[in-house]
C-alpha cells in the first residue's frame, strides 16, 4: 500500500515537473480565486434562501429574490467554465 502511495506521488511529481514554477503558481492562484468567488456566490445564494423561507416580506421582493437566485447560479456556472477555460489555455 505505501508503496502504491509513493509510486503514484512520484507520478504526479513528474508530471508536475514537466510545467515550469510560474505555470503551477498561476494554476494556483486561478484555483483559489475561482474557489473564494464561488464560496462568496454559494454564501450569499443561502442568504437569500434563508430570507426566503421566513416569509417575512412581500411577494414582489420573493419574486425577485427568485430571479436573483437563478441569475446567482448562472454566475457560478460561467465562473466554472471560465476556470476551465484558463486552466486549457495556461497548460497549452
Amino acid at each position: 500500500m505505501i508503496q502504491v502511495m509513493v509510486t503514484f506521488r512520484s507520478k504526479i511529481f513528474l508530471k508536475l515537473k514537466k510545467y515550469s514554477f510560474m505555470t503551477i503558481i498561476s494554476i494556483l492562484s486561478l484555483t483559489l480565486n475561482t474557489l473564494g468567488t464561488i464560496l462568496i456566490a454559494y454564501t450569499a445564494l443561502r442568504v437569500h434562501d434563508r430570507v426566503r423561507k421566513d416569509h417575512k416580506i412581500d411577494d414582489t421582493v420573493l419574486k425577485e429574490m427568485r430571479r436573483e437566485k437563478f441569475i446567482g447560479v448562472s454566475g457560478i456556472i460561467f465562473i466554472i467554465i471560465s476556470y476551465v477555460i484558463q486552466l486549457i489555455t495556461i497548460l497549452n
